[in-house]
């Protein structure tokens, strides 16, 4: 019987996991308690020990919800509400506002590079530079104004996070097909990012006046539009073991069809703009990364409060039996 239980528990991983902290908190909370109850007695030092323990998970829960730590919530994340495959459809989306990009095409003047950039004096260039990212900024939050939608550029943090989340759901899964039933492409290579539009997401309830009142975050949207890319098929040798080209039982050298993206000058795919594009739009999950340090900060509180007060009455009520009347801090300052 005993083989049989040890032979249970080197492969039952959910049996190790309940035992590992079970024996950690055994040894480590009743070593403690166990000298403090050889010294001050059984009821004190579980009281002792019961607050200092409550203390130190007070503190680290203060410290978890400040670093963001430790005992963790769930992250903030995208998710994914509809994947329109037709911006004509743009208008019949469940979030009303994405209508107001059914005819919107993403500027490339609102985010400007050193391509724009035809001047060779470096000096002069980086001056040019400025001066367009200065008018496209301004023009961003004209576009933003008008429409309430805020373009974003590539290579901003909020547009990253947010193309991860879309490639993981317009491509297919080669190892699970059926955990991406939104997909329309079957490779990253079959599109490209030609615009990414995001709106709300204000820390603000109501304002007077001109001050706002942070209370709430107002639901934060984001839409990013891909557009399909040209491809050929073109024909490669099929080599043989040892680079030899293949022969078929005709004894004809063997060509296979290879689907290529088709790249232009600067090598950059270029798009097919007679296939139409795709848009999706994803709703900000804020999570809760900090709700469970702050019920450990709640509850521990709590406990810290009573037990500590406990060990307060009861350090008064040894004064007393002892013939010497409690003096706090300030009548023992005050004598002085």
């Amino acid at each position: 019987m005993t083989a049989v239980l040890l032979a249970n528990y080197e492969w039952n991983i959910f049996l190790r996991g309940i035992l590992f902290p079970l024996i950690m908190f055994t040894i480590l909370c009743g070593s403690s308690y166990l000298l403090l109850a050889t010294n001050v007695g059984n009821r004190l030092g579980f009281l002792i020990a019961a607050t200092g323990l409550v203390g130190w998970m007070f503190l680290m829960s203060i410290t978890w919800m400040l670093y963001g730590i430790g005992l963790k919530g769930e992250a903030p994340a995208w998710v994914v509400k509809e994947v329109i495959t037709d911006q004509a459809k743009l208008e019949y989306a469940q979030f009303e506002p994405v209508g107001l990009l059914k005819a919107a095409k993403f500027d490339e003047k609102w985010c400007p590079t050193e391509k724009d950039v035809t001047i060779k004096d470096e000096v002069k260039a980086a001056q040019a530079l400025k001066k367009l990212e200065a008018a496209a900024k301004t023009a961003r939050k004209t576009y933003k104004k008008t429409n309430g939608w805020e373009p974003l550029c590539v290579g901003t943090s909020q547009r990253g996070d947010g193309q991860s989340t879309v490639d993981a759901t317009v491509v297919k899964s080669k190892t699970d097909p059926s955990s991406t039933p939104r997909a329309v492409f079957s490779e990253v290579t079959e599109y490209r990012s030609v615009g990414a539009f995001r709106r709300g997401g204000d820390n603000q309830l109501f304002t007077i006046g001109r001050h706002p009142f942070f209370l709430r975050h107002s639901p934060h949207y984001f839409v990013i539009v891909v557009q399909p890319v040209q491809e050929k098929t073109i024909q490669e040798i099929v080599y043989a073991p040892g680079r030899v080209q293949a022969l078929d039982d005709q004894g004809k050298p063997k060509f296979q069809d290879v689907v290529q993206v088709v790249k232009d000058a600067k090598g950059v795919p270029v798009l097919d703009t007679a296939k139409p594009a795709t848009s999706v739009v994803m709703l900000r999950d804020q999570g809760s990364k900090r709700l469970p340090p702050f019920i450990l900060f709640m509850f521990s509180g709590i406990a810290l409060a009573i037990l500590a007060s406990v060990l307060h009455q009861r350090d008064k009520q040894v004064m007393s039996a002892m013939g010497k009347p409690y003096k706090g801090a300030k009548q023992l300052a005050l004598k002085k």
